[in-house]
């Protein structure tokens, strides 16, 4: 892996979010941006803009294979973090198979890579 980069990688079962979380914590993680994912997801839920300008929950529990991510990483003032984990998953079940993953579960082995970044130098837009 090149510099800064690194890999989360979860079990079965494991809560996603969470273990973003404890391993941004664990690592002294500021900012960071997500690049990649490998594996499943399962019961999860992803929040979407429709296609009247509505924001849509979509919550299933069927094992969906992750086709991208984007998003990012961000320690708070206060110590916590924000985890804005954008994905797109190969489905046909729903109309709406991408959003902000909101919960979720890996589905056998997952990967998610990351890359540590200095906000000093990070564009927020």
């Amino acid at each position: 892996m090149k510099e800064n980069e690194m890999k989360i990688e979860l079990k079965d079962n494991e809560n996603i979010i969470k273990t973003i979380e404890d391993y941004a914590k664990e690592n002294e993680i500021q900012n960071a941006l997500f690049l990649n994912a490998k594996g499943k997801i399962k019961d999860y839920e992803i929040i979407s803009i429709e296609s009247k300008g509505s924001i849509g929950k979509t919550r299933l529990k069927t094992e969906q294979e992750i086709k991208a991510v984007s998003g990012k990483i961000e320690k708070t003032k206060d110590g916590k973090f924000n985890i804005y984990l954008r994905i797109s998953l190969n489905s046909t079940l729903t109309k709406n198979n991408s959003g902000q993953l909101t919960d979720g579960k890996a589905s056998g082995p997952l990967e998610i890579e990351i890359k540590k970044v200095d906000h000093k130098k990070m564009i927020i837009g």
